[in-house]
């Protein structure tokens, strides 16, 4: 074979090459191998292969699925992303029986899990910002009790009330900045100590899943419950019995109603507290509504005082007890608290 005929064979491969990969439009060949716009003898002529149909975002499939049936698909995966699930952060603050502390609360935070991941983000830099400003560690364990007086994580630092108020209020007012919702359910013992019969830790958490359950139910959400360690046994009989029997009270009269939390998902999940900022923030919102109760002594320079709980703002979730402020009677936005 000739040196001509090879190069004339060559040439005119070139050109077919152009027309199958430019078209009209010309544009130079895309070799195989590097990329590059241009042909090269070493990596041959042959046309770039057409890429395939982008795959089918459920079944991987480009060639089964048609356009529509990829569509349909695709709207399945855009609906997944608006699926809400509410997670609720509980911790107590108190004695559970009757001797010990006037009373007993919980708290509660409401994370949206969508947000979560941002929330958790934001958190890790609030205690890197702690740890530059008072020397607290990023993991520390950081709760009302410690604070008040300046145990646990915080005993070596000689930290004043001062600036250990100043911790105890830039939590509370992250809980806005956060796009979270609190409220607390506080059970007076002294009103009740007569009437042994009630256990203030499970009345504590019956008001608390009646509020749970408005919430999943009128928002038509799944909600998840995550409690400090402790008690997990008897918590988890409370919420199985919730979802079958929640009797709650008529705000307008005698009477009550059952109300089944069927949304409240799974068992309560139990978390130790030094391992989750959400249950340290539940612990002081706690505290904190204790004090808007009870506000300190006077002739003491509180670390919470009586207006901490005003410091969570906007982040209140003022439904929980939004009937009995309504009816006039002497009521916390976000704040439960029976007896009255």
């Amino acid at each position: 074979m000739s040196r001509d005929y090879t190069r004339s064979r060559l040439a005119a491969v070139f050109r077919l090459s152009l027309l199958v990969q430019g078209g009209a439009s010309g544009a130079a060949p895309r070799c195989v191998r590097c990329s590059r716009k241009r042909s090269h003898g070493a990596c041959g002529l042959r046309p770039v292969p057409a890429r395939r149909a982008a795959a089918c975002v459920r079944c991987r499939s480009g060639i089964r699925c048609g356009p529509l049936r990829r569509a349909e698909h695709d709207r399945v995966r855009e609906s997944c992303h608006d699926l809400v699930v509410w997670l609720a952060y509980v911790d107590e603050s108190g004695d559970a029986g009757y001797k010990g502390s006037r009373t007993y609360t919980l708290g509660c935070v409401l994370v949206n899990a969508k947000d979560w991941p941002d929330v958790f983000d934001t958190l890790v830099d609030f205690r890197r910002f702690l740890r530059n400003k008072f020397g607290v560690l990023v993991r520390a364990e950081i709760k009302a009790n410690y604070l008040q007086r300046g145990g646990g994580p915080l005993k070596g630092l000689n930290l004043g009330d001062g600036q250990r108020h100043v911790i105890y209020r830039q939590h509370m007012r992250l809980l806005s900045k956060l796009g979270l919702q609190a409220f607390a359910v506080v059970i007076e013992k002294e009103k009740i100590r007569r009437q042994e019969k009630y256990s203030p830790r499970d009345v504590a958490w019956e008001f608390l899943l009646q509020r749970l359950e408005r919430l999943s139910t009128t928002t038509d959400t799944p909600l998840m419950v995550i409690h400090d360690e402790g008690d997990s046994l008897q918590i988890r009989k409370l919420l199985r019995k919730a979802r079958r029997v929640n009797r709650a009270g008529s705000a307008f009269g005698t009477g009550s109603f059952n109300l089944p939390a069927r949304l409240i998902i799974e068992d309560p999940v139990p978390r130790q507290s030094d391992q989750s900022y959400l249950l340290q923030l539940a612990d002081m919102v706690a505290f904190a509504a204790y004090r808007r109760l009870h506000p300190p002594p006077s002739h003491r320079t509180p670390v919470c005082h009586s207006a901490m709980w005003g410091e969570i703002g906007t982040a209140i979730y003022a439904n929980a007890n939004r009937l009995a402020h309504s009816q006039g009677a002497i009521a916390y936005p976000g704040i439960v608290v029976w007896p009255k």
